[in-house]
């Protein structure tokens, strides 16, 4: 059977972008779509839009949070699919099968299974193949747009807001490291982000920061390397 699935957008003052996404999601061809929509209360037209679209999104609020990660939370809490993916603001699904190619790989095998993320940026649009799983543990593999995630297991973990530019990295890295080999990587091009404007882009520095807050060195993050390594060593026999 097809698992339902949680989208999630979170949006600030985005009248220029918040309808791209919106049309993005609404026009999957998937059919048990969940879609959640939480704005931190915009003041420039972005709440007539979601209006606008209001007959396709099951739940949506306007009111301030305490940025974007408290916002994402909050979509979290609303989420009653068993996978959920977030499609913030000036994102977009890659196609309108994206949903549809991606949801046969979504078993109860994994907590998260996550695709490739087309990347559109000054010098053109590209699609770039995400790193493997084992690369959580330096960074981000790909985008958190082309991310899906266990429901349960997401709100088990939340977007610490202690973390203001990579929360997204924090989930991911706490998800990887604690349920270890149940992450995957399927070559399906899942999102389009626009990675001149967003939140990371603006950061790096606070972001590879906050990282390096993250990747603590411990005896777990030791063992995951250990790990990794000797698969590698006795793949190559």
């Amino acid at each position: 059977m097809s698992p339902k699935i949680s989208v999630i957008t979170v949006c600030y003052n985005a009248v220029s972008t918040i309808e791209t996404t919106l049309l993005s999601v609404i026009a999957q061809s998937y059919a048990d779509i969940e879609y959640i929509v939480i704005d931190g209360a915009s003041t420039d037209g972005t709440t007539d839009i979601i209006k606008k679209h209001a007959e396709h999104i099951n739940f949506w609020c306007s009111e301030p949070d305490y940025g974007i990660f408290d916002a994402m939370n909050k979509g979290l809490q609303k989420a009653t699919g068993e996978w959920v993916v977030f499609m913030n603001a000036g994102d977009s699904f890659y196609s309108q099968e994206t949903i549809s190619e991606i949801s046969g790989e979504l078993s109860n095998e994994w907590t998260m299974v996550y695709g490739d993320t087309q990347y559109i940026r000054s010098t053109g649009t590209e699609i770039e193949q995400a790193f493997e799983p084992h690369y959580i543990l330096r960074n981000m593999p790909t985008s958190h747009q082309s991310f899906f995630i266990k429901t349960a297991i997401a709100k088990e973990i939340g977007f610490d807001t202690r973390y203001r530019y990579a929360a997204d990295y924090n989930m991911v890295y706490q998800i990887y490291t604690k349920y270890s080999g149940k992450t995957k990587h399927v070559t399906i091009p899942v999102s389009s982000y626009e990675a001149i404007t967003g939140l990371s882009m603006q950061h790096e520095n606070e972001v590879y920061k906050e990282t390096l807050d993250i990747r603590h060195f411990s005896l777990h993050v030791l063992y995951g390397y250990v790990r990794y390594y000797i698969k590698k060593m006795i793949g190559r026999r």
